[in-house]
């Protein structure tokens, strides 16, 4: 049943102008006229030369009287005026203008909990036009609704069960929404600047400012995933037209891709489909849980349109719950549980641009995620089967999931996570979130009880191997084994800028290093802070470990509970024999001190190169690992807040395990080198390294957990003179050297 209610509207007449003043005497050559607000004065002017005088007329709108307009032209101009008093009392006189409601329940939907409802709610969806305005379908509070695939497609339809119980009850979705697309028309040339871009297309008179179109081509997404069947994601690009002259069509925003290869570009139709209920189930029994691929299993299914809406509460789905396709600014508000872990993710977002999801999920594979369609070339001419995932914003929050509880594809680029929060994943090392793609921000996110934290990868070596330009802002991770981990196949071309900048944040270690990379660039802004909060020092023995790849800016490292392990290292870069390794950090240490006494340098520098100033503890320093040095000269640790107790027992500096014959190597440029020697054993060491200029001073301490003495060797081969005999340090004791650049020796100054 669809029913209109109507305002009466009175017969109005407006005002009678005033008599306009005498123009200058002239020759007249035409007229003008203009209406304006019934409220406005009549005038005529005159311009133009003395020769060819107009004559300009404002007339104030109303019905037959002064201006003599015809009833129906009246209305017209009454209704399309924004100041007119006319648009107003319709405007609030009316039921929201274009909207027609109809229950379901009065056109046969049985709603009994066990006959389908599907086929009356399509008869009525059928039976709509289209043609003007939106149809809106409403069912009686607390009804169920069985439906074997509810299916609007090509005209505007809400469907408001939001007091309902909807059920899927065969191997379609609960409810399908499809738009349309306007005419492929094909694209000469695309050029591109800062601002927009400008199409030469066969033919403009389908457009007009303000359309909405795609524009899409066979040029494969540098980043997406090759199939390896010559099936890959293909370009294309939702955008606005804001100019045409002739064939050439002006859009915003600037294409992000380049586009050279079949081009076209279709008009989106604005159709506006919107679906709410309460819950959601399925009825396997009916065959509500089949469907074959994950894509028939969906439980909410929305194609080619701008502007649709999801929301309820999904209670359990046979696989995804929300599939959104080449969709614009899509609406969705849900929560999703007890998906299966195969496929069940609770929106998915395919070549689907600037959706707003506000997400709660548990017991699901994935809470979100994005992808692309891989097509052949020339497979098809369904613009909605081509572009990239984009600027998608999201928030929510998620436990339990098995897989990444956030997780992004090869091909996305520029969605924001932001407030969002993920706990529990699963024992397989997943990770909470999951970066792949170009440019994502996760702004406040909560990560809590997982193997891994943060993982940005990618997904093999190639052109699409690509996960780069990311931030994490003000990160939060608790019992977390690792916070960060970054796996990619290979190295990023440094032109191109960091993986990821890591914002601030605090974050918590339970047993792996803080953070993990593997060619991969990161910058530290905001002086993050990782906490190892593990006994037992990680089985890579450091705390932040680079296979290959650069780490710049500043981070405080707390490893207060440490007490047992083999710490080498703080930070450790692997020897490589192709690649880069760059460092430049700030570093706040804050050790136990166990810790202090067991860990052997700041740095292992292998073949990296760079520089980092350390501080540990407000007060100790320590030195980088000089065993390893390749490129000494490029390599700094510019040592702060030294401190000068030579007998402190929490010193933490260049240390060595002495055997006999062992150098005591260095590299620093410091005024004062501390190093800490023991032996399991009575050892007298080898050769102590030259200094790096005169006057540069070397504690030697042998701390006090050493099971034995250490002797310094005395004589110039051993780059020493300690006044005629070696000196054998007992636990606790220390002596201090000064560096004789004259004569080249390490002499014994106390």
């Amino acid at each position: 049943m669809v029913t209109e209610k109507l305002t009466p509207i009175s017969y109005l007449r407006g005002p009678e102008g005033a008599k306009g003043v005498k123009g200058d005497t002239g020759t007249f050559a035409g007229a003008n006229a203009v209406s304006v607000a019934a409220e406005q004065p009549a005038e005529v002017f005159l311009t133009g030369p003395e020769t060819a005088k107009v004559a300009n007329f404002r007339i104030p709108r109303g019905l037959p009287g002064t201006n003599a307009l015809a009833n129906d032209s009246a209305f017209a101009t009454y209704i399309a005026a924004l100041d007119s008093e006319t648009r107003a009392a319709l405007e609030g006189g009316f039921t929201p203008k274009g909207v027609f409601y109809v229950n379901v329940a009065d056109v046969g939907a049985p709603m009994n909990g066990v006959d389908d409802d599907a086929a009356p709610i399509n008869a009525a969806i059928n039976a709509w036009s289209g043609s003007f305005g939106v149809l809106k379908l409403t069912a009686p509070p607390g009804s169920t609704i069985r439906s074997s695939g509810i299916v609007v497609s090509k005209k505007s339809v809400i469907v408001d069960f939001s007091g309902s119980h909807v059920v899927r009850t065969a191997a379609q979705p609960i409810f399908t929404g499809e738009g349309e697309w306007g005419p492929n028309i094909s694209v000469g040339g695309v050029t591109t600047n800062s601002l927009n871009s400008v199409l030469t297309v066969a033919d403009a008179s389908g457009f007009a400012v303000g359309n909405m179109v795609k524009v899409f081509s066979d040029n494969v997404i540098s980043d997406a995933r090759d199939e390896g069947t010559g099936s890959v994601g293909r370009q294309g690009e939702f955008a606005v037209i804001t100019a045409i002259s002739g064939n050439t069509v002006t859009v915003v925003a600037p294409l992000l891709d380049t586009y050279d290869l079949n081009v076209r570009v279709a008009k989106f139709i604005p159709h506006h489909i919107e679906f709410h209920f309460g819950t959601a189930d399925f009825d396997a029994a009916s065959g509500g849980g089949a469907g074959g691929t994950f894509s028939g299993r969906v439980m909410f299914r929305l194609r080619s349109l701008p502007f649709p809406a999801v929301t309820g509460d999904i209670l359990r789905a046979p696989g995804p719950a929300v599939y959104l396709e080449s969709t614009y600014g899509a609406r969705v508000d849900v929560s999703g549980a007890n998906l299966p872990e195969t496929d069940g993710y609770v929106v998915g977002s395919y070549s689907s641009v600037a959706s707003d999801l506000r997400i709660n999920a548990n017991r699901c594979r994935h809470s979100y995620t994005d992808g692309v369609y891989p097509l052949a070339t020339g497979e098809t001419s369904d613009p909605g089967r081509y572009g990239r995932s984009m600027f998608d914003r999201i928030t929510g929050a998620s436990m339990a999931t098995t897989q990444a509880s956030w997780d992004t594809h090869h091909g996305g680029y520029g969605h924001l996570f932001y407030d969002i929060s993920a706990t529990g994943a699963g024992a397989s090392g997943a990770p909470l979130f999951s970066l792949r793609g170009r440019s994502h921000t996760i702004a406040n996110p909560f990560a809590n009880g997982a193997q891994v934290g943060f993982r940005i990868h990618d997904e093999g070596v190639g052109t699409w191997a690509t996960s780069e330009g990311h931030r994490i802002i003000g990160a939060t991770t608790r019992n977390v084994r690792q916070p960060i981990q970054i796996a990619l196949s290979q190295i990023m071309d440094v032109r191109r800028g960091f993986t990821v900048s890591i914002d601030g944040g605090d974050f918590d270690a339970t047993g792996a290093a803080c953070m993990d990379i593997a060619n991969g660039r990161v910058l530290l802004n905001g002086c993050p802070t990782f906490r190892y909060t593990g006994l037992t020092v990680p089985s890579t023995s450091n705390l932040i470990n680079v296979g290959n790849g650069e780490v710049r800016g500043s981070a405080r490292i707390v490893a207060r509970s440490i007490t047992s392990g083999t710490l080498t290292e703080i930070i450790s870069f692997g020897t490589l024999s192709s690649g880069f390794q760059t460092v430049d950090l700030d570093l706040d240490l804050v050790l136990s001190d166990w810790a202090l006494l067991n860990t052997t340098c700041v740095i292992r520098w292998a073949t990296a190169r760079g520089e980092v100033r350390a501080k540990v503890n407000d007060a100790t320093t320590m030195l980088p690992q000089a065993g390893n040095t390749q490129r000494a000269p490029l390599q700094v640790a510019t040592l702060r807040a030294l401190r000068t107790n030579d007998a402190a027992s929490s010193s933490a500096f260049r240390a060595l395990t002495v055997t006999a014959g062992a150098n005591l190597t260095h590299w620093s440029g410091d005024p004062v080198i501390l190093y800490r020697v023991r032996a399991t054993s009575a050892a007298t060491a080898g050769e102590v390294y030259a200094g790096a200029f005169a006057g540069q001073q070397m504690v030697i301490y042998c701390h006090t957990g050493s099971p034995a003495a250490v002797t310094i060797p005395h004589g110039a081969s051993f780059g020493t003179d300690l006044g005629g005999a070696n000196v054998t340090l007992s636990p606790g004791q220390s002596m201090r050297l000064m560096w004789d650049g004259t004569s080249g020796i390490w002499a014994r100054v106390a």
